[in-house]
């Protein structure tokens, strides 16, 4: 769930919280919600260096991150690596530790591919790469 989404249930529960209990009790879930994406924990994890292993798939898992090739990084972000809130959902409260743990590593790489200097290093290695979601500040 995403911010403008949560400020668009917060204003329709605020126009009905007096007369309706269910208006309130969306309100604290709300807050509840929002107070769970404000610790954002998972931002506290040892970020990846380029000489640290790639923690996921089969074909490249174990590689120097360095040594991944960019267009498999690049197909891996556009195709999900991309969407920071939808994986910070599975990390968080997704009931199946597989797909927790597996959601953790993916925040991992997620950060190390959006930083500046490791996402323009891949679109020189891939100058033909027709990125469909280009990182925050690029």
């Amino acid at each position: 769930m995403n911010q403008k989404k949560i400020d668009e249930y917060r204003a329709l529960a605020e126009q009905h919280k007096a007369n309706r209990k269910s208006a309130r009790i969306i309100i604290e879930l709300l807050d509840e919600i929002e107070r769970l994406q404000s610790k954002d924990r998972f931002r506290a994890q040892k970020a990846l260096t380029d000489q640290d292993s790639f923690p996921l798939g089969k074909k490249h898992r174990g590689e120097k991150m360095i040594d991944v090739p960019a267009e498999y990084l690049l197909w891996w972000w556009d195709n999900g690596g991309y969407d920071r809130e939808a994986i910070c959902i599975d990390a968080q409260f997704s009931k199946d530790f597989a797909v927790k743990s597996v959601a953790r590593q993916k925040l991992r790489v997620h950060e190390y591919i959006r930083v500046r200097p490791t996402f323009h290093r891949l679109m020189q290695e891939c100058p033909s790469w027709d990125i469909k979601h280009v990182p925050d500040g690029e």
